[in-house]
């Protein structure tokens, strides 16, 4: 049987020899010129990938085949899987200009100007006021800085944006959803996907919401929750399955405890979420309403199959 030709020109790239990786060079090279420069044509009838062609398709004969140039082997070997090159731009790095790192703008980026020194002051000065001033001050309030607890405005039943006054700065704003797995068994695609979540996600940020709204503190953050998830937090069959995970998990944390000290860690933990749990009646959505009810969170939903919003733009794309 014939040899490939394309196998042996593939060989002659990677052979030692850099004469004979010259000479395969220079044949890509001839016959991307012999096509009129049509580097994709030359890569199917010479049996190579584009990005070989178009590597080699202006080497000429006594070129530089130092390292930097000839860095490895131009084909992966047989059965192997690369990536052609295309002419299409590459989304995740042919941005425009100011879309790029400043490394790779084409120089290094600009340092912003040292900051000038103040003057030096005779020694024995002072920036204080005088004394008199100094006393007269003291009698009036000190304003605290702006977006502090201590000139936040009292909770109220009606709730008062508080960009009215220009203090927000940052609006934190979570959302929560998981497919419906009630009912589809237990791991790692079932119900344990749900129980996971509420007991390392939901209850301790409870727990975190319920102290800081006792401490007085309201419009901490928004929380968006999907129709599915909320349908399955208040499914009877959660706080079963709930209850069996929490169990598990106990044992499992006492059992590590007797051989790691991260065991009792774990313990102590369980312990108060399995607390919060029972103190909750396990209606994590319950507890989410009454924090709605105070202003101490702003509830919300979305969509009820949770699509990807902006692929809904055109109407066959809803159907």
């Amino acid at each position: 049987m014939a040899p490939d030709p394309s196998s042996e020109l593939r060989r002659r790239l990677r052979h030692p020899d850099p004469e004979t990786r010259s000479e395969a060079r220079l044949e890509i090279a001839a016959r991307v010129r012999e096509l009129g420069g049509d580097v994709e044509r030359s890569a199917r009838e010479l049996g190579l990938t584009v990005r070989t062609v178009r590597r080699w398709r202006h080497w000429v004969e006594g070129g530089d085949d130092s390292p930097s140039s000839d860095t490895g082997p131009e084909e992966p070997e047989e059965g192997s899987f690369r990536l052609e090159a295309t002419e299409d731009p590459d989304p995740f790095t042919d941005f425009r200009p100011e879309h790029r790192h400043p490394l790779e703008s084409g120089g290094p980026p600009s340092r912003p100007a040292p900051p000038q020194a103040a003057p030096r002051k005779p020694v024995g000065a002072s920036d204080s006021p005088p004394r008199s001033e100094r006393d007269s001050e003291s009698a009036s309030p000190r304003p605290h800085p702006p977006g502090s607890l201590a000139d936040a405005e009292p909770a109220t039943s009606a709730r008062t944006p508080s960009t009215a006054s220009g203090r927000r700065r940052v609006a934190f704003v979570l959302h929560a959803h998981l497919p419906w797995v009630l009912g589809h068994g237990r791991w790692p695609h079932g119900e344990e996907w749900l129980t996971e979540a509420a007991l390392h996600c939901y209850l301790p940020l409870l727990r975190s919401l319920r102290r800081l709204t006792a401490a007085g503190h309201r419009d901490l953050l928004a929380f968006s929750i999907t129709p599915v998830l909320a349908a399955q937090l208040a499914d009877p069959q959660f706080p079963p399955a709930m209850e069996r995970d929490l169990k598990a998990r106990r044992t499992a944390a006492a059992d590590l405890a007797r051989i790691h000290p991260l065991g009792r860690w774990w313990e102590r933990q369980l312990e108060a979420l399995a607390e919060l749990w029972r103190e909750l009646g396990g209606d994590l959505l319950g507890a989410l309403r009454s924090l709605n009810e105070v202003d101490a969170i702003e509830l919300s939903s979305s969509a009820a199959t949770h699509p990807y919003l902006p692929l809904l733009h055109r109407e066959e794309h809803v159907r």
